[in-house]
């Protein structure tokens, strides 16, 4: 197919590597907790990328959600969540993986329902998880 000014574009196969390249997919291979730390494994799938930011946050989901009163007790609003690490780094280039290291304030308890965003520009990834009596990370649902 020709477009404006005379430039060729392929099939549709052509065009889908070509929006594949343009923005980052991030998949995490893998989650790890040992003694109060979080170690993630976060590969980039998308393309080379000089100039983006992960902003990665490690929330906790409260069992009953807690009501809290501002201004005087004339606004409350309800907490559903509670952020336990939040951090920034670079993202990682084409086809690399990156370990990634979160301190939470608190530690982690088997049974609780975890949840790990991880955003980019273009993209916000969410993955819920718990940890079973063994210590093991069990994803409950991936996004």
């Amino acid at each position: 197919m020709w477009c404006y000014g005379f430039r060729r574009l392929g099939g549709p196969h052509e065009l889908e590597e070509l929006e594949r390249r343009r923005r980052p997919k991030l998949k995490l291979e893998s989650i790890c907790v040992n003694d109060g730390t979080v170690v993630l494994h976060v590969r980039n799938l998308g393309y080379e990328c000089d100039h983006g930011f992960l902003n990665i946050r490690l929330v906790e989901l409260l069992e009953k959600p807690a009501e809290q009163k501002h201004l005087l007790g004339l606004v409350t609003t309800t907490k559903r969540s509670n952020t336990l690490a939040s951090y920034k780094v670079p993202e990682p280039s084409a086809e690399e993986t990156r370990e990634i290291t979160l301190q939470p304030k608190n530690k982690l308890r088997k049974g609780h329902i975890y949840k790990l965003v991880i955003s980019t520009q273009h993209k916000t990834y969410d993955y819920s998880f718990t940890i079973n009596d063994s210590g093991n990370v069990i994803l409950t649902c991936p996004d």
